[in-house]
C-alpha cells in the first residue's frame, strides 16, 4: 500500500505498493550504479516496455459466480484520500457518511455498478488490531448497509500484523515480538517503505498469545460481523453484494540485514532509530523447537513456513466464523526470482554475504497464498514477469478463483505508461485467467490536486481506465 514521500504524493504514504516491486527495481538500480551496468532508467530515458502485447478483456464468463471489480478504500487516516497517516497508530475508521461519499464518487464516475455477473465493489481497510471491537463491527455494519442502499458490492481488507500499537497487552510481552538472536533480543520497530515512521515491532507470528489474539479477532469479531452481513444479504436475495475478505496485507517477514541495502530510505530511518540491520525470526523459530544448538537446516525454508502458517491461521479462523472459503483471499506480494539479478551479482553489488531470494523477497513465498481455507490472492503491480509467475503457480495449485488483492496498472516509482499496456489489457491479464476479485489501489489518493499528475491516479482514473471498467461491468454491451 504505498508510494512514499518523494514518489509523487505530498504526504508520506501513497497508494500502497511502491514497495516490493520497488525493491526489485531498487536492487537492479543499486547494482547498476555500483557495478557499472547500463540502465535506461539511470539515463533518464523512457522505461522499456515490460508487457508487450494486447489482451482483449473477456467480459463473459462460463461460470455463474460473480466477478468483482473493486476499489480499495483506505480507512487508517480517517480520510480515504490518505492510505495511512504519519503515525504508528491508525485513526478511527471513517463514518458511514465518508464511506458513502467514496462510493458515490466511484458510481458517478464509472456510471454503473454492474450486474450479478460482473459487479463494482468497494473494499475498506486496513482493518487492524489498532481498532476496538466496536470500531470494527460498526465499520462492517455500515459498509454492508451502504452496499444494500447503493447496489454496490462490498468487501474488506484485513491488516494481519502491522498496526497493533494500541495492543499494549501484547506488546509488553517480549515473547510476542520478533528477536534478532537466540537470546531473545527483541527488534524494537518494524519498517516498510511506504510509511516513513517506525511501526510497532514485528509480531512473533506463532507466539501463543499472538495466535490467540488472531483467533479472537478473526473468529469472534471480524468473521461474525461479516457472516451476519452475508446472512442479511442472502435473506433479501442480494448475496452477490458481498465481494469477499482479503485476510492479510502482503503477509511477510522482512530480513533487515538486507532490507536497508535494497531500500535506502528505510536504511536512513533505521539509522535514525539506531536499529540494527540484522535478520529477525528467532522468536518464531524458537517456538518451533529450534535453538543455537539446534538451528534449522535451512533458515529460509523455516521462516517461509512461519509466514505460510500465519496466513493460513487468519483464513482458517475467518472461515471458522462463518465466512465461506470461496469469499476469503490471502494477500502475498511475491517477487519472481526470474526478474532479479543472479545472487552472486547481488552479493557483490550490495556487499552482502550469501544472499537468498527468499530473504530478499521478505519471506513472502508463493506457497503462503495457498491453503485449505481460502483462495489465493496476490499483489499485481505489473512488474516484469509477475503475471506469468502467477499463472505458473496457479497451474501448480489447481484452484477455482483467485484475487488481485492489491494493484493498479503502473510500475511503482515509474511513469504512468511504465507498464506498456492499457488498463483493459491489465484487467484481462487477471479476469481472463480466472480471477474472481480485482482490487484496484489509489482511487482518490491525494485528492483533486493529484488526479491528473500522479501516475497511480492517471492510470486508475483516466478516460481509458474508466472505459475499461465500463466494458467489464456492462458485460461488453455498450
Amino acid at each position: 500500500m504505498s508510494v512514499m514521500r518523494g514518489r509523487g504524493f505530498e504526504f508520506s504514504p501513497l497508494p500502497r505498493k511502491s514497495k516490493w516491486s520497488f525493491i526489485v527495481i531498487g536492487i537492479i538500480l543499486l547494482l547498476a550504479s555500483g557495478l557499472g551496468f547500463i540502465s535506461s532508467r539511470q539515463s533518464g530515458s523512457a522505461p522499456t516496455s515490460l508487457n508487450n502485447g494486447v489482451e482483449t478483456l473477456q467480459t463473459q464468463s462460463s461460470s455463474t459466480e460473480t466477478r468483482y471489480l473493486a476499489f480499495q478504500v483506505f480507512i487508517g487516516a480517517g480520510d480515504p484520500t490518505k492510505p495511512v497517516g504519519d503515525s504508528a497508530t491508525l485513526f478511527a475508521p471513517p463514518s458511514k457518511a465518508v464511506l458513502s461519499s467514496f462510493t458515490d464518487s466511484l458510481i458517478s464516475t464509472i456510471g454503473t455498478t454492474g450486474n450479478e455477473h460482473q459487479k463494482l465493489a468497494f473494499i475498506p481497510g486496513p482493518i487492524s488490531f489498532d481498532y476496538t471491537d466496536a470500531d470494527i463491527r460498526r465499520l462492517i455494519s455500515d459498509s454492508f448497509a451502504i452496499a444494500e442502499e447503493k447496489n454496490i458490492a462490498v468487501g474488506f481488507h484485513v491488516d494481519d500484523s502491522m498496526w497493533w500499537a494500541k495492543r499494549t497487552d501484547l506488546l509488553k510481552n517480549p515473547k510476542n515480538i520478533e528477536w534478532t538472536d537466540w537470546n531473545g533480543t527483541v527488534f524494537p520497530h518494524r519498517y516498510v517503505d511506504w510509511v516513513m515512521v517506525a511501526l510497532p515491532p514485528q509480531m512473533c507470528y506463532n507466539s501463543p498469545e499472538i495466535v490467540n489474539a488472531v483467533s479472537k479477532e478473526a473468529r469472534d469479531v471480524i468473521g461474525p460481523a461479516i457472516a451476519q452481513g452475508i446472512a442479511h444479504l442472502k435473506s433479501i436475495n442480494k448475496e452477490h453484494l458481498f465481494a469477499g475478505v482479503i485476510s492479510g496485507w502482503e503477509t511477510h517477514l522482512i530480513d533487515y540485514s538486507y532490507y536497508g541495502k535494497t531500500v535506502p530510505a528505510v536504511a536512513t530511518l533505521m539509522d535514525q532509530d539506531k536499529a540494527p540491520q540484522v535478520r529477525i525470526g528467532y522468536c518464531a523459530l524458537s517456538n518451533l523447537g529450534y535453538s543455537a544448538e539446534n538451528p534449522p537446516a535451512n533458515f529460509d525454508t523455516a521462516l517461509d513456513d512461519v509466514v505460510r502458517d500465519f496466513a493460513l491461521l487468519w483464513a482458517k479462523e475467518l472461515n471458522g466464523a462463518g465466512v465461506p472459503k470461496e469469499k476469503i483471499y490471502t494477500h502475498i506480494a511475491y517477487i519472481d526470482e526470474k526478474s532479479m539479478p543472479p545472487l552472486d551479482v547481488i552479493a557483490k553489488g550490495l556487499d552482502i554475504s550469501n544472499p537468498t531470494y527468499s530473504a530478499l523477497s521478505r519471506h513472502s513465498p508463493f506457497s503462503a497464498a495457498f491453503n485449505d481455507y481460502s483462495r489465493p490472492g496476490f499483489s499485481t503491480y505489473p512488474d516484469k514477469g509477475i503475471f506469468d509467475a502467477i499463472y505458473r503457480e496457479l497451474a501448480n495449485h489447481p484452484t477455482i478463483g483467485w484475487a488481485s488483492s492489491e494493484g493498479t496498472n503502473v510500475i511503482p516509482g515509474q511513469s504512468a505508461d511504465s507498464s506498456g499496456m492499457s488498463m483493459e489489457t491489465y484487467l484481462a491479464r487477471m479476469f481472463n485467467h480466472g480471477a474472481t476479485l480485482v482490487n484496484i489501489f489509489s482511487w482518490g489518493m491525494g485528492g483533486d490536486a493529484l488526479k491528473s499528475t500522479n501516475p497511480f491516479r492517471i492510470v486508475t482514473e483516466g478516460p481509458e481506465a474508466i472505459a475499461a471498467y465500463q466494458k467489464f461491468l456492462s458485460g461488453g454491451d455498450s
